[in-house]
């Protein structure tokens, strides 16, 4: 009997690898994506702008569908050589991703970064980045976004279609008070302050426009947001909450996941900085995705600074936006402080070589080097 089960346990492990192995007895290596950039601009309607760039003699065949996990081949929407463009019209709703699959080489999921929700206006995807290597940040996988306190039934459907596993709060006890997140059936929710008590007092005054104004008279905006971002760096409460999160996040099993804070723009706009730097993605690249809170919530930052008197605006401008020089005094601390940024990841933030190789197989495509 003993020697049957083993017999049996030794059939059934060599025929696992058989159907691994593609009938041919050799498990496939993963191949180098040969597509060089992507991007896809959507008008919010079904109408979606696809532009990449590959090698001259690339022949790319691109497939859409709504499941990131699983776009199928059965709904073919264009094709192009190495610098292709084509416009494309789906249906109306869902998210649609994009396969990009050339005739050598491994394939691209994309899909529009922002998705176009008019009361979270900063909700975008944070992969789609290619990085120093050669690798990408999977799409899918992680969106960013501003408060979720005071999102639309319509748009909780759109957000609830992501089948997010984990909500990372960033905010303080002040504004979760003052809004408590929606969230969506099956996620789990985790508290992440990040400014912890050492800003309340600034925190507690923002519905007082006479407050702000003679807060910002003492306080340049601008200097504001400087402290503020190198506090990001060293600051314990910091720390502890990005160390949570990053750890929580290197887990597949949390993943999809979303993370924010009020605006979506500084202390997520921080967290997403580390991640995508982690992962090899460009500083310059990095500085663009962070500049691209402007683009999206300028409606509701107008509608901020258009609560203050007009005197007020210009001195309320720095607040609501972001800048470069914010990112860049972060950066600058890491490097001050900590002397590189491998060491403020390891040293600063505390992760474990385990928690950054997890973060790199769950958000990174496949390394062919290796």
């Amino acid at each position: 009997m003993l020697v049957l089960i083993r017999h049996s346990v030794l059939m059934l492990t060599l025929i696992a690898v058989f159907a691994l192995s593609g009938c041919g007895g050799k498990i496939s290596a993963p191949q180098p994506i040969p597509i060089t950039s992507a991007a896809i601009v959507g008008d919010g309607k079904g109408r979606f702008t696809l532009a990449w760039t590959a090698p001259e003699d690339t022949i790319i065949t691109i497939y859409a569908g709504t499941d990131p996990v699983n776009i199928g081949r059965n709904r073919e929407v264009g094709a192009g050589g190495a610098n292709g463009h084509i416009i494309v019209s789906l249906p109306a709703g869902p998210r649609w991703y994009f396969e990009f699959v050339p005739q050598r080489g491994g394939t691209l999921l994309m899909a529009e970064r922002n998705l176009h929700l008019t009361s979270i206006p900063n909700l975008r995807d944070v992969g789609g980045y290619r990085t120093s290597d050669g690798r990408w940040v999977k799409m899918g996988k992680l969106f960013r976004s501003d408060q979720l306190d005071k999102v639309t039934d319509e748009d909780f459907i759109a957000l609830s279609s992501l089948g997010l596993k984990l909500i990372c709060d960033f905010r303080s006890e002040v504004e979760r008070a003052a809004g408590a997140d929606r969230v969506p059936t099956g996620a789990a929710h985790m508290i992440a302050d990040v400014i912890g008590d050492k800003e309340h007092g600034f925190m507690k005054i923002l519905g007082d426009t006479n407050a702000v104004m003679t807060y910002l008279s003492a306080t340049p905006g601008e200097q504001i947001m400087l402290d503020g971002y190198r506090s990001k760096v060293t600051a314990k409460s910091s720390i502890e909450a990005y160390n949570a999160t990053f750890n929580r996040l290197a887990d597949p099993y949390a993943l999809p996941a979303l993370f924010h804070c009020t605006a979506g723009k500084d202390r997520t706009g921080w967290s997403t900085a580390i991640l995508l730097t982690l992962l090899g993605v460009p500083q310059e690249t990095v500085m663009h995705d962070f500049m691209l809170s402007n683009r999206y919530l300028i409606q509701k930052n107008n509608a901020q600074i258009a609560a203050f008197p007009p005197d007020m605006a210009e001195a309320m401008l720095p607040l609501v936006e972001v800048r470069e020089e914010y990112l860049q005094a972060a950066f600058d601390e890491v490097q001050k402080t900590y002397g590189s940024f491998n060491a403020y990841i390891k040293d600063g933030l505390g992760l474990s070589e385990k928690t950054i190789s997890d973060l790199k197989n769950n958000f990174l495509t496949p390394d062919t080097a290796q």
